[in-house]
């Protein structure tokens, strides 16, 4: 049976021979997104579905808020309705069957936001898998914090951010985020 995590290889491969890095499984502010593509200034986030539902699109349409652009990617072939939904909001399509990734509908672009820095990131190997209880990249993030901070119990939340691999758009987003998830305080 065909999952979400089935769609995330032949899209990665797809934008890695287009030039782009590929992040998964991306925070950005409270907005998780599946994946982020960049190359040079031009950052895209893109989310992972079986259909083009109005779930999906909304997901994409909060990337967009962060990212120059967004799409949704799908196995299936979009209803003409959701067509003309992410044609109006400025959402792209992506279509990914088998091996095979087809671009349906190209997004709006939007040059006006900040780079999201992704220095201490590795490009990723799975995307798409469902949030399970106790697994994710919060609680990876929140562990690394705590191995980190004992070997260096002065540490502050600018240090963490840099040194520690994480999914959060800066060190700001990373502190609230500990907070407002576990009460995580320095």
């Amino acid at each position: 049976m065909l999952k979400e995590s089935n769609l995330f290889p032949p899209l990665k491969k797809w934008l890695n021979n287009r030039g782009y890095k590929v992040y998964s499984e991306v925070c950005i502010g409270y907005t998780p997104t599946d994946v982020v593509a960049e190359l040079d200034d031009i950052q895209i986030g893109f989310e992972m579905k079986m259909n083009c539902s109005r779930h999906v699109i909304y997901q994409a349409t909060k990337s967009k808020t962060y990212l120059n652009a967004a799409y949704v990617v799908i196995p299936t072939n979009p209803k003409k309705d959701k067509i003309e939904l992410c044609e109006r909001i400025g959402l792209g399509i992506i279509q990914v069957k088998g091996e095979t990734v087809t671009e349906i509908l190209k997004p709006k672009f939007d040059t006006a936001f900040q780079k999201i820095n992704f220095t201490n990131w590795t490009e990723g190997e799975t995307a798409g898998n469902p949030c399970l209880k106790g697994i994710g990249p919060q609680q990876q993030c929140i562990a690394a914090i705590k191995e980190y901070l004992k070997l260096n119990p002065g540490a502050k939340w600018p240090e963490l951010y840099k040194n520690i691999p994480n999914h959060y758009a800066s060190y700001q987003s990373m502190q609230n985020s500990m907070r407002i998830w576990r009460g995580f305080r320095l």
